[in-house]
């Protein structure tokens, strides 16, 4: 018999859809750890929906979509909202969405 392995995403999970999976759990911890402060949590949250909205209403600026939470976490890394820890893992999920388009 082949070894068991969990696997989170549902068979057939697009990569884009894996990758935003990713960062909404990272946010999830981050806010759980207090590493991101629930505000910046929210405002990461709401720009992950509308990013998901986009994409399932039809072809969508995925890269200038993914720059500009790049940019975001960068802010809110610099303000002091988010953690230097999480805002690296942040912005390699965010590469990595970028790369499953």
């Amino acid at each position: 018999l082949p070894p068991s392995r969990v696997d989170r995403s549902e068979p057939g999970t697009p990569p884009i859809n894996e990758a935003i999976a990713r960062l909404d759990q990272l946010v999830d911890d981050g806010v759980a750890a207090s590493a991101i402060r629930d505000h910046a949590g929210v405002d990461l949250r709401n720009h992950l929906r509308n990013l998901r909205a986009d994409l399932n209403a039809g072809p969508s600026d995925l890269a200038g979509q993914v720059t500009q939470l790049r940019e975001k976490v960068a802010v809110r890394r610099n303000e002091g909202s988010i953690s230097p820890e999480y805002a690296e893992q942040l912005d390699a999920a965010l590469v990595r969405l970028a790369q499953a388009a």
